[in-house]
């Protein structure tokens, strides 16, 4: 039908409704929220603040500072912050009591979370502390990150995915495994030669990149590409083409999924169950950049994971605001 209507001169063709994920994309979970001066403060006298205890309470629904909370369910391990009152407080768990809905929140100093290393690398601004926090919670088996270009997602991800492997042994993964759609806006080069891992590499920049700005600001040759990548004795990251996961399963492992916009609902499925024990999957991608025709930001299967995944407690998203790669990535980002 698309190619009769491209032959038939249509210049607008209306998308299947079953494909469509949400109508507008503002409310797609975001997995961060602002909150007003003061209402963390106030707390302490509120009188229908159920429980205090590690760090921890349990409020009336209704008492959270959001103007609706129709759909709180998909508020799950989603982050209240404000930064004037140093706290950052994630959405644990909805207890229902005498036909009253609770929430359950844990509560962190904002302060400390910033400061908090994984492989070298600190967090530049609210959004990606608390991104590192949700990478490193090793209650979360699965992470979506998404945002614009240049604001961190892959940097932090081979960041905390690093930790998991080579830092925390707590996390028990022997290794990464870095997969990327080979959907793109310009033209292919053609077939190309060499190994799974040589045809992969020309895909896989960001990740050499990532490594390479890790290993120099933790000081660890062991983590340039040459040595994480590239070497078979000392090699800790494995570029695996998505086109082959199928039948495989990942245990002790730490699945990176970059530029998953250009993947559809159903190769969202036949990815995500290859997870196995010991194994967390990290999701990347830009709704802004999706190079597959056959996809929009509504249908996207990113799209899809983030809403079905929102209400869930061992699932966490994050949206990554504003551009930290450099002034003029922030500015094409902004205005081009």
């Amino acid at each position: 039908l698309r190619l009769k209507a491209k032959g038939a001169g249509m210049m607008k063709v209306q998308a299947l409704r079953s494909d469509i994920v949400v109508d507008d994309l503002d409310y797609l979970p975001r997995g961060i929220i602002g909150v007003p001066d003061g209402w963390y403060a106030n707390l302490s006298e509120n009188p229908n603040v159920k429980q205090k205890s590690c760090g921890g309470i349990i409020i009336p629904l209704s008492e959270l500072p959001f103007d609706d909370v129709t759909n709180h369910e998909e508020l799950m391990s989603t982050w209240i912050y404000n930064e004037g009152d140093d706290f950052a407080a994630e959405i644990m768990e909805f207890v229902e009591e005498d036909g009253d809905i609770n929430v359950q929140l844990r509560f962190s100093r904002l302060s400390v979370m910033s400061k908090r290393k994984c492989s070298g690398i600190v967090g530049r601004g609210v959004n990606q502390s608390i991104a590192i926090n949700m990478l490193l919670d090793r209650s979360k088996d699965i992470v979506i990150m998404f945002g614009a270009a240049g604001s961190g997602k892959t940097l932090l991800a081979t960041a905390a995915a690093t930790e998991m492997v080579k830092g925390n042994k707590n996390f028990h993964m022997d290794e990464i495994i870095f997969g990327k759609t080979m959907d793109s806006q310009f033209e292919d080069m053609g077939f190309l030669p060499g190994t799974e891992h040589e045809k992969l590499a020309p895909w896989a920049g960001a990740v050499y990149d990532n490594m390479e700005v890790i290993s120099r600001i933790s000081k660890k040759e062991e983590f340039h590409p040459s040595n994480s990548i590239e070497n078979e004795k000392t090699s800790f990251i494995e570029l695996k083409n998505l086109g082959f996961f199928r039948g495989r399963s990942f245990s002790h492992r730490t699945l990176i999924i970059d530029e998953a916009q250009n993947l559809n609902a159903k190769q969202m499925k036949t990815l995500l169950s290859r997870a196995g024990e010991h194994c967390k999957i990290i999701l990347m991608g830009n709704l802004k950049q999706i190079d597959n025709d056959y996809i929009s930001e509504n249908s996207s299967g990113l799209t899809y994971i983030c809403k079905k995944f929102a209400k869930w407690e061992r699932a966490s998203i994050i949206h990554l605001d504003g551009v930290e790669r450099s002034p003029l990535a922030e500015f094409v980002e902004e205005n081009l």
